[in-house]
């Protein structure tokens, strides 16, 4: 069994989104109508809905979107642009949330083997520009571990848009590394808020999802 990984540069609608909004997208599900024609549902912790409807404007033939408080749910009909019928046609099992970035979207997908990712990924860029992918053995444990996560989104875990975006900023730059290569201070300067605000919405964020695990399998 593999994991494959990649990457691909996507100007779709759902890509649009995380480009005009400054957010990331999570699709959490995806349904193959027919070829090249997706039913989806995504979530965003934007709340710009003005954006949304323009960005979703380019490639779905019909869709509907609510928000709450802190995030926004998108359904609807789309345009695929060629992975879905890649990873359905070539055996894959494609692990959700997909996530959408500015200009990009990631994708995992569990396969049976080598070939099977090779087979994908050279379906894969016949209709997109791939920015990255790769490929690696995963145990049946760590496959099932991928599938129950599916549920992890930071709407799920109660995260905000602004902890969520600190708490990935802390992340990424070190604030969790052992020795730590950043420190607070520096964190409130990325975002212009003083070190105890900083501290404050990266606290916040912890104890969400230290109780939100707790009390999924407890």
């Amino acid at each position: 069994m593999y994991l494959l990984d990649f990457t691909v540069r996507s100007s779709c609608g759902l890509s649009a989104v995380a480009t005009r909004t400054d957010a990331s997208l999570f699709i959490l599900d995806v349904f193959r109508m027919e070829p090249s024609v997706n039913s989806v549902a995504a979530l965003t912790l934007s709340r710009d809905l003005g954006e949304i409807r323009k960005a979703l404007s380019s490639d779905f033939t019909k869709f509907r979107i609510e928000a709450d408080r802190k995030a926004t749910l998108i359904t609807g009909r789309k345009k695929g642009h060629g992975v879905m019928d890649a990873i359905i046609l070539g055996g894959g099992t494609l692990v959700f949330p997909v996530i959408a970035t500015g200009g990009t979207e990631r994708f995992r997908v569990i396969v049976s083997s080598r070939g099977d990712a090779e087979g994908i990924m050279s379906s894969v860029e016949r209709l997109n520009d791939i920015e990255a992918y790769t490929y690696q053995r995963c145990s049946a444990h760590e496959a099932l571990e991928l599938m129950t996560l599916r549920g992890f989104t930071p709407y799920a875990l109660g995260l905000t848009e602004t902890e969520w975006r600190i708490m990935k900023s802390a992340y990424l730059h070190g604030f969790y590394s052992w020795p730590r290569e950043l420190d607070a201070d520096s964190i409130g300067s990325m975002f212009n808020i003083s070190k105890v605000t900083a501290l404050y919405h990266l606290r916040r964020a912890e104890g969400k999802i230290v109780r939100a695990i707790v009390e999924r399998f407890t």
